[in-house]
């Protein structure tokens, strides 16, 4: 259900802010729940430099693994509750699809399985298998001649995570919508100028009470606070993590498989990924840039950074076919964790979860349903705001920090 920008006050029961998957998706488990309830998602459906339609939409838990990843608890926390997040992909699509009585033959398919190809001595991998076994993820050795997009003669290790993969994010935004309009839940395009406990502030003059509402706007989020309020100075400087890749048609003659291939984590910028979006179309990337401003176009070196690692890795004639480049601004915490939970007054936040928001989503969405609507807290204590993690003292966020990632 679609709502015109309201340039008078109007009333809700629940107020999302922000139209990404974490937003639509949280406001679909409410609605679910309750029925009842007058839910409104505000948003504007032009958005460039969103995260969320810029994604790759790699469904990555355990593949995300680093050698530093259990050196903190609250990034060992993340981990698993993405881990559990990816697993419920396919069953959490078929039962939002079965409550909003959409056919299963509209749910967006997932790409099943992670190929992750590196050096054969890559500390990377040590991580993968320590959080696959931590955290119960399948994962099998592959002979890397089996994926015929790898370039050849050079010395490689594969494993495959088999319940991890990837989706084609402009679809399943489109089925998320979907499934809100079929369960009476209002969308605004209307953009927001600020965001305070029992309201939400639009541009446009008018204003939409509740008393809840969620802050899901992604690295915009601080911003639509009051810089001077207590919910403000409660949460963690949130950066701009400029995502820019490569989506694409692969050229005749080139079959893109049908899972997803990376290489692990590593510092030094030689990273890579190919997520395949169906119909021999795929995303290709990424470089992550953390500034502390948005930023709507990529940089030539950021696209060149990511032809040469592709490179390094793939066969040549992939990077012969149609690519466009694509650029979402993913919210990255000065601390490294996610920012989630009740900022006071019935506001509530969800941003910070960088690169793993859409992976999360299953387990986000069911943790800030449980706040919002049933008034029970499930949310890990490590993510949650507080004075003490806006005092985070580092080094800060580096404007221009470039690693593929």
């Amino acid at each position: 259900m679609i709502l015109e920008d309201p340039r008078i006050s109007m009333d809700a029961d629940l107020v999302v802010v922000g139209n990404g998957v974490i937003g639509l998706s949280t406001a679909l488990a409410c609605g679910h729940r309750h029925p009842d309830l007058r839910i409104i998602v505000i948003g504007p459906s032009r958005r460039p430099g969103a995260a969320s339609p810029a994604a790759a939409a790699m469904l990555a838990a355990a593949s995300e693994a680093r050698p530093s990843t259990f050196d903190d608890p609250g990034t060992t926390r993340w981990l698993e509750l993405v881990c559990e997040a990816v697993r419920r992909w396919p069953e959490w699509l078929e039962e939002l699809a079965e409550r909003s009585r959409i056919p299963s033959s509209r749910v967006p398919g997932i790409a099943r399985g992670i190929a992750v190809v590196g050096d054969e001595h890559d500390p990377g991998f040590d991580a993968i298998e320590r959080a696959s076994t931590r955290f119960g993820s399948p994962i099998r050795e592959m002979d890397a001649g089996e994926i015929g997009l790898l370039k050849h003669g050079l010395p490689r290790r594969c494993l495959m995570i088999e319940d991890e993969g990837g989706i084609d994010p402009l679809q399943l935004l489109r089925f998320l919508e979907q499934a809100l309009d079929a369960v009476d839940v209002g969308r605004s395009d209307a953009r927001v100028d600020r965001v305070e406990p029992g309201r939400v502030l639009l541009e446009s003059g008018g204003e939409v009470r509740s008393d809840r509402i969620l802050l899901a706007a992604g690295s915009d989020c601080r911003r639509l606070l009051d810089s001077g309020s207590t919910a403000h100075e409660s949460i963690p400087r949130i950066g701009y993590g400029h995502g820019v890749g490569l989506r694409g048609r692969s050229p005749s003659g080139i079959r893109v498989p049908g899972h997803a291939i990376r290489t692990p984590n590593r510092d030094d910028g030689s990273n890579l990924y190919l997520v395949p979006h169906g119909d021999d179309c795929f995303y290709m990337g990424a470089t992550t840039a953390l500034e502390d401003r948005p930023r709507l176009a990529p940089l030539p070196r950021e696209i060149a950074a990511i032809r040469e690692a592709a490179t390094r890795f793939l066969a040549s004639e992939l990077l012969d076919g149609t690519l466009n480049a694509v650029i979402g601004s993913r919210p990255v915490s000065e601390d490294g964790l996610p920012v989630l939970g009740q900022l006071g007054d019935g506001l509530w936040i969800a941003t910070g979860t960088d690169r793993d928001g859409l992976s999360a989503a299953p387990e986000l969405s069911r943790c800030l349903a449980d706040g919002l609507s049933e008034r029970t807290d499930s949310i890990p204590s490590c993510f949650k705001p507080s004075r003490k993690r806006s005092g985070f003292t580092s080094a800060g966020l580096a404007r221009e920090r470039l690693e593929v990632c």
